[in-house]
């Protein structure tokens, strides 16, 4: 490799001549298939014979060297957006970031020695013209795909930790959560003091900016032999910072659909007002007015998605920053902006209407609840407690709960509907998920998710278990049975609501009715409409006189949104089960005027 320098000195010859032995070598392994430097060791093995440690080629100068190869590589494909570079041309980008991560891997010894200013200054360039690159939300790169951009996180964050560098950890803390706050809107409230180290970057593409905050949150709470963190010190700052992420994305549930979109202001530049700053800047804009005039529908599930990665995030960042209590407050926080975001919005000081209110709230109020639902089937755990431990509040103790799940399950929406589900089978745990009434009430929300007839059909077979048949096809509107007298002591209007005569069900595991009125709902406005027609005849074939374990009669659990929501328009739709319906209407009526 001397040598090889050596010549290439002596020579003056062309640019190509002057081109480093070591960069030359990269450059021709990038050549190879992918297949061959898609492995992160043997492409770490082929830096080591490109870049042999020793004073001959692996000194200080040596990072600089492949620094500035990856800079003028940018320069050649068209930095920030590198929209001119080929397969070939990532490859052997990536290819020098490892070297880069390699050499400064073994540069460590070295960096202490080094005054602040500078290594600041080593630091910003090592990042800038390597990893960030890559990831950078302005990257238009189509050939940067998923694989490349966790490879470039990887190597990022193996630098971070093998360094201990908490400073560019504190910074790149900080550049995720501007990456990943919604457009023109708060960064989360990020409790960063007087640091802003960071805040002035180009944003990360949103999911890279996910990978990175949860690969930060993994090195910092990571506490090696005889390290403390220091309360105001870098990595202190660090953890303070990563679990304002929580915020972020608690806020995201929140945020109102974008109705109007405005260009943004131009960011500053960073390598003062030349003219690549000038273009750097007005990528940024042009990307951020891309970001903000995105459909809510298309980023919807994006949003779940980085919100639910988020608050483990922050928790487990929480948990190791200094501080009494501070990860038990927030999940606090998280548990009860999850529960609030399940319960209806209504304007304060409102007497509207649900009807009259505008199809912006409403949207709004839906996004809002959906995002709650999936968060907590997400992190069930994090809001309920073990499996099993909030067996008592769904099933009546905590009727806010129970009337969130039951809209969750009878919603619209099959994600919110499956969130519902989830979040109700972890509260009740295994074993009494595992039994009636709870398995029967699980099997017919999930049947009612097909449009075929025959297995709706099959899953109200089950219904029973629910809710007990009528022992008469009709129903007397003086509010007994004409055949009670002659029913078994097991289906007595007094006996057990679910079937099982002389056996009592402890308080914990009462099936609470707003989950079958749930079931109901779903039936009635399903898609097919036989499978309608034949929930509201098995509607109408029930026992609404009977007592529900002395909580008061059937019919006395519906409810007038209910009556006027699902079941009367849906007497409307079928004529044949008009007066049945009535006498149902009547029972109820004569039920709320006692």
């Amino acid at each position: 490799d001397c040598s090889v320098r050596a010549e290439a000195s002596a020579m003056g010859g062309d640019a190509a001549d002057a081109v480093p032995a070591g960069i030359k070598a990269l450059r021709a392994f990038a050549k190879a298939p992918s297949h061959l430097t898609t492995s992160g060791d043997l492409r770490e093995g082929l830096c080591e014979l490109a870049y042999p440690e020793g004073p001959a080629s692996g000194g200080p100068g040596a990072l600089d060297e492949v620094l500035e190869a990856c800079a003028e590589t940018l320069d050649r494909l068209g930095a920030p957006t590198m929209a001119r570079a080929t397969d070939r041309d990532v490859r052997e980008l990536a290819l020098l970031h490892t070297a880069c991560k390699v050499l400064a891997l073994r540069d460590v010894p070295r960096a202490p020695e080094l005054d602040e200013t500078t290594r600041g200054a080593k630091q910003k360039r090592l990042f800038e013209t390597t990893w960030l690159s890559l990831l950078a939300r302005r990257c238009q790169c189509s050939h940067v795909d998923d694989a490349t951009r966790h490879r470039a996180v990887d190597e990022m964050i193996a630098v971070v930790a093998g360094r201990r560098d908490w400073d560019a950890a504190r910074r790149l803390a900080r550049l995720c959560v501007t990456s990943v706050a919604p457009p023109g809107g708060a960064d989360g409230g990020a409790d960063v003091g007087a640091d802003d180290s960071g805040a002035d970057d180009p944003p990360l593409e949103p999911r890279a900016a996910v990978l990175v905050a949860c690969s930060l949150a993994e090195i910092v709470a990571e506490t090696r032999k005889g390290e403390t963190i220091v309360p105001g010190s870098a990595r202190a700052v660090t953890c303070v910072t990563l679990s304002s992420l929580a915020d972020v994305a608690l806020g995201m549930m929140t945020t109102k659909k974008t109705t109007t979109t405005r260009r943004p202001e131009r960011r500053p530049g960073f390598r003062g007002g030349d003219a690549k700053a000038e273009a750097e800047a007005e990528a940024d804009a042009d990307v951020d007015a891309d970001v903000a005039a995105d459909d809510d529908e298309a980023t919807f599930p994006r949003d779940l998605l980085i919100a639910r990665a988020l608050i483990p995030c922050a928790v487990k960042a929480a948990a190791a920053a200094p501080g009494v209590a501070r990860a038990d407050a927030l999940v606090e926080r998280i548990r009860a902006s999850i529960l609030r975001a399940l319960a209806p919005t209504f304007r304060e000081g409102s007497t509207s209407s649900t009807s009259e209110r505008s199809s912006d709230d409403t949207s709004d109020d839906d996004r809002r609840r959906s995002f709650g639902f999936y968060l907590l089937a997400s992190h069930a755990e994090l809001v309920l407690g073990p499996a099993g431990a909030a067996r008592g509040a769904v099933a009546g103790d905590d009727r806010g709960l129970v009337d969130a799940l039951a809209r969750g399950l009878r919603s619209d929406d099959s994600r919110t509907r499956k969130a519902s589900t989830t979040a109700l089978t972890h509260a009740l745990g295994p074993e009494t998920a595992g039994q009636r009434p709870w398995l029967e009430l699980v099997a017919m929300v999930h049947a009612f998710d097909d449009f075929a007839a025959h297995l709706n059909d099959a899953a109200r077979a089950h219904v029973d278990a629910l809710h007990p048949a009528s022992s008469e096809t009709f129903l007397d509107v003086s509010g007994t049975s004409t055949s009670s007298e002659d029913a078994p002591d097991g289906d007595a209007p007094g006996g057990d609501a679910r079937g099982d005569a002389g056996k009592t069900t402890p308080n914990e595991t009462l099936l609470p009715y707003e989950y079958v009125l749930s079931v109901w709902t779903r039936g009635l406005r399903h898609a097919n409409p036989s499978v309608r027609a034949g929930t509201l005849r098995t509607f109408c074939d029930r026992d609404w006189i009977r007592t529900r374990d002395g909580l008061g009669r059937f019919v006395g659990e519906l409810t007038e949104s209910f009556v006027a929501e699902a079941l009367v328009p849906s007497a409307m739709e079928f004529p044949g089960l008009r007066a049945e319906v009535a006498k149902v209407c009547e029972l109820w009526t004569r039920e709320a005027g006692d």
